[in-house]
């Protein structure tokens, strides 16, 4: 009967230790996901501040064309 506890106790150390080591490589990816998200979001916000960049620099251009029109009158 020691032999089957002693089996039994080195079968609950091994699962114990594979558990620990599946709940790291989960944290490590939880982490990994986290680092990915906020790498993604800054992205995003980039894109987002070049697409506001490009409308305020045509709405610029727009109204300079518009004043530039109405002092010289159109050219056709």
């Amino acid at each position: 009967m020691p032999t089957s506890l002693s089996f039994k106790s080195h079968l609950e150390s091994r699962a114990h230790s594979e558990l620990l080591s599946i709940r790291s490589e989960m944290e490590l990816l939880r982490q990994e996901q986290q680092r990915e998200r906020k790498e993604y979001q800054r992205e995003r916000e980039e894109r987002e501040r070049e697409r506001q960049e490009e409308r305020d620099r045509f709405a610029r251009l727009e109204s300079l064309v518009t004043k530039f029109l109405d002092t010289h009158g159109t050219p056709w």
